[in-house]
């Protein structure tokens, strides 16, 4: 029963943490220049942060999301749960934790820019 609902709850996640993500990086901190359309924070190294946390935030909750959904569709064989299934879902856990733990980083470098002034 375990295996069955843990997949179903962290695709939920994945995807949640996935869509706060596309409009964490779709809103850049700071505005953009009204000519060029590149952002005004840029040149600050706290911006780089932003955008690659962001990034891997992103790659790795949609990683995440697929690999539950992968999860779930499977045909749930007996010699699947000897190795193939657990290893699927430590690859999805993994890289859930890892785009959780980006978007705090992306979130913190985020607020470090609303504080600083």
């Amino acid at each position: 029963m375990y295996i069955r609902q843990l997949p179903a709850i962290d695709t939920s996640t994945g995807g949640l943490i996935a869509t706060v993500d596309f409009a964490t990086s779709m809103a850049v901190p700071g505005g953009t220049k009204e000519g060029s359309g590149r952002p005004n924070l840029e040149k600050q190294p706290a911006f780089l942060v932003f955008a690659i946390s962001t990034l891997i935030a992103l790659c790795f909750s949609v990683t995440s999301t697929v690999t539950f959904l992968a999860i779930l569709t499977s045909r749930y064989q007996e010699q699947d749960f000897g190795k193939e299934l657990p290893r699927k879902l430590l690859a999805g856990l993994t890289s859930l934790f890892i785009s959780i733990a980006a978007i705090l980083v992306s979130f913190s470098a985020g607020h470090f820019f609303v504080l600083k002034d």
